[in-house]
């Protein structure tokens, strides 16, 4: 069971928390959001585990094990089809993914109910050549550009761009990046990431 909160409750606004990036379900599916009538239910009651797409199960489970208390999704956090509160909160989105700790990008995942937890794609093989004149320099290159479901998504681009710190479960391979690092787990297999 998790709760909405009210984040000016959590007190002096130095709370860590992680956002999601993730693609939306097509107009015609069903999808858990919050809205003016589930609005006060998700805040008191809260949301079961069996009505959680696969999504948020998997969010909720990488924030925790990375020490984490809480998570902001906009499906969830913003009040759907509630022009007030889109107008009051759009404001404020960029503010949401600069300031979180990390933003998970659920690139693996075709929509919100699909879980990004899976074994990831093996047939991603980068292609190595020395770079420079030290032995032990070597580049990967990738056969193609990047992948995923949320390269088809429109606002992917801010949240990446605007986000501190980025956890990207993409099909092929799980990717840290940060302001000033690019951490493929390929690269990380090939033993080619150094501090």
């Amino acid at each position: 069971m998790v709760k909405l909160v009210n984040s000016d409750s959590l007190g002096g606004g130095d709370q860590r928390y992680a956002t999601v990036s993730h693609r939306w379900c097509d107009k015609n599916v069903p999808m858990l959001k919050t809205t003016k009538a589930s609005k006060n239910w998700h805040y008191s009651t809260g949301i079961g585990k069996e009505s959680m797409p696969g999504v948020l199960l998997d969010a909720i489970k990488v924030t925790r094990t990375l020490g984490l208390r809480y998570l902001w999704m906009d499906t969830l956090c913003l009040i759907q089809g509630d022009d007030d509160d889109k107008e009051e909160e759009f404001p404020k989105m960029g503010a949401y993914y600069a300031n979180a700790y990390f933003t998970i990008s659920a690139s693996s995942s075709a929509d919100t109910r699909e879980s990004f937890l899976q074994p990831r794609d093996e047939c991603y093989e980068p292609a190595s050549f020395q770079f420079g004149e030290d032995e032990d320099s070597f580049v990967h290159v990738r056969c193609w550009g990047a992948e995923g479901h949320l390269v088809e998504r429109g606002w992917i681009w801010q949240e990446s761009a605007l986000s501190t710190r980025v956890l990207n479960f993409a099909p092929s391979e799980l990717i840290w990046e940060c302001k000033s690092q690019f951490y493929p787990n390929a690269d990380m297999r090939y033993g080619t990431v150094r501090p």
